[in-house]
């Protein structure tokens, strides 16, 4: 899960933050070591906040 809040300040979308949350997960390889523990079903999120709003992305 990447948690990431709207930068409005470039204008960002919430779709762009979303998009770029979940990018961050693949980019890093999070995964990694949850499937080392032997974990092999992984729901990847990102979720963005913008004030008291909150949406989520898988």
């Amino acid at each position: 899960m990447e948690l990431k809040s709207i930068d409005e300040f470039e204008e960002e979308t919430k779709e762009k933050a979303l998009d770029n949350a979940l990018k961050q997960i693949e980019d890093k390889k999070y995964e990694i070591e949850v499937k080392k523990r032997g974990y092999s079903h992984i729901l990847k999120m990102g979720v963005v906040f913008d004030g008291k709003r909150v949406w989520v992305k898988c």
